[in-house]
């Protein structure tokens, strides 16, 4: 659903400003959390219980969501406030990826981890495809509100079924001082990787 929200508030800045920077300014308010934030919610996810992580990554931006139809209904919405709603839920988001993707392999067990994040994947990718579809309908036929309401009732449902999810973890300290080093050593492997651009 968040590339639901991606295109919508890419459109309500159109729509508000026609100005291009200020569309791409929205959409990368809500991309920059991955960059700053990804590797520290990798490490914090090895120590803090995932599935609170994924509840709190699901159920906040469920609440800004509906925050921001409410004000799409009441025409109190302004660009500031997708600006700062896109980088809110692009923080959790940061947070909801490296915590779920880890819970996939755990959850699936060392026998069916290729499958589980196959299908993660797939179902990703799916999401990349439908959601800027399903958004740009909503957000045409129905209005920013409408858009917004569908990704927090989604974003509700998810979490719902994560409360559901049997799922146990073993965690780890949090090491800061190690942190800066741990990211390097990934991104020295990230380059050797064949597909690596």
């Amino acid at each position: 659903m968040r590339w639901l929200e991606l295109l919508a508030s890419g459109l309500f800045a159109y729509q508000v400003t026609e100005s291009a920077f200020a569309v791409a300014a929205v959409v990368a308010a809500r991309q920059l959390p991955q960059l700053l934030f990804g590797a520290l919610a990798g490490a914090i996810a090895e120590a803090v219980n995932r599935r609170t992580i994924l509840l709190v990554a699901l159920i906040l931006p469920a609440a800004i969501s509906a925050t921001i139809a409410v004000l799409a209904v009441t025409e109190a919405l302004q660009l500031w406030q997708i600006a700062l709603a896109n980088f809110a839920c692009g923080t959790l988001w940061a947070s909801e990826m490296s915590t779920r993707r880890r819970m996939v392999g755990e959850s699936a067990g060392a026998d069916r981890v290729g499958q589980a994040i196959a299908l993660d994947s797939t179902t990703s990718a799916g999401t990349r495809l439908a959601g800027p579809l399903l958004g740009g309908i909503a957000f045409e036929w129905l209005g920013m509100a409408s858009a917004y309401t569908l990704t927090a009732a989604v974003q509700a449902l998810c979490a719902v079924a994560v409360l559901t999810l049997a799922y146990r973890q073993r965690t780890a300290p949090i090491a800061l001082a190690q942190l800066p080093r741990d990211i390097a050593e990934g991104l020295a492997f990230a380059r050797t990787q064949p597909d690596a651009a």
